[in-house]
């Protein structure tokens, strides 16, 4: 019987990962980490930039930024395809609050690769703005940093886990990166004072421990 994440992939008309991209280096990092996943999984990459008109831009000087976006975006995208990965560049108009969210629905993503933390642009995106984007979509997203994806992958994964019942949500996608990685999970807990709240939380790792060991995964 095929886990969740598997399920999840076959029900997709196509298989795509979704790279909001501001050509900043955490931009590039995101890419670096969706061609890792792209080859593993056999996603196709699209490139995503968002022009944020102001209401005094001209017309003229939209489109202007919108073609020098695409010609940058479409060289970023033929690295990708040399790296052994299919890409498609796509430049949109709008927030990026929204569009991000509203671009993953339209394309039927099967998963969103966002770098973020820093001073401008989407590294901006932080806390409750990151939050904001991310739920702006039903599709999962992965946040990263500038940090690069160690050549042999995600080996150590810390899992962290509260007391709501989304929190059993990801565990099929940790699953699915950790099985083909080889990855060993760390589970994590923030102590509950509450006994009511302690127990739902102690719930919620007896599930997750059952659930990863009956997919043979390692956890400590």
């Amino acid at each position: 019987m095929p886990n969740l994440f598997e399920k999840t992939m076959s029900d997709k008309k196509r298989s795509i990962i979704l790279v909001p991209h501001d050509f900043s280096a955490v931009a590039d990092s995101a890419v670096n980490y969706a061609i890792e996943l792209a080859k593993l999984f056999h996603n196709e990459i699209y490139l995503l930039h968002i022009v944020e008109a102001g209401l005094l831009e001209s017309k003229s000087s939209v489109e202007k930024d919108e073609q020098e976006s695409l010609e940058k975006l479409n060289a970023i995208a033929a690295g990708i395809t040399a790296k052994g990965a299919k890409a498609t560049a796509l430049i949109k108009r709008g927030s990026i609050f929204e569009m991000i969210g509203e671009t993953a629905d339209e394309l039927d993503t099967n998963l969103v690769v966002m770098g973020t933390h820093g001073v401008k642009g989407l590294q901006f995106i932080t806390g409750s703005r990151a939050i904001r984007v991310i739920t702006s979509s039903s599709a999962p997203f992965v946040v990263v940093q500038q940090k690069p994806l160690p050549a042999q992958g995600f080996k150590n994964i810390v899992l962290p886990l509260d007391l709501t019942a989304e929190t059993k949500a990801k565990l099929p996608w940790a699953v699915y990166l950790g099985k083909n990685f080889g990855a060993t999970f760390h589970l994590f807990v923030k102590e509950e004072k509450d006994e009511f709240l302690a127990k739902h939380v102690s719930n919620n790792l007896a599930f997750a421990e059952s659930f990863l060991r009956k997919t043979t995964l390692n956890t400590p």
